[in-house]
């Protein structure tokens, strides 16, 4: 999925950036990596990022379809699934 399609994904069911970031205490601006991709270039094993597995999840489970659907070009290995 395009950046642009996660946020109006989001949008459509009335979560914003902020909201996700104030529920696992990160910024929006580490929400906003996520959801564009950036942070995925920068990080290369994600296993050891909790946090981030958790928003992460989190965006997963919102928009009701799988991590690898959102972001197919991620090493999925390196993200661990939690049960939210």
């Amino acid at each position: 999925m395009t950046s642009n399609e996660i946020k109006m994904l989001l949008m459509k069911k009335g979560i914003k950036q902020a909201d996700i970031a104030k529920k696992y205490n990160v910024t929006r601006a580490l929400v906003s990596a996520l959801i564009n991709g950036s942070y995925f270039k920068q990080c290369k094993n994600l296993r050891y990022y909790t946090k981030t597995n958790q928003v992460v999840n989190e965006i997963s489970r919102v928009l009701g379809r799988p991590i690898n659907e959102i972001w197919p070009n991620i090493n999925r290995p390196n993200i661990k699934t939690y049960s939210i």
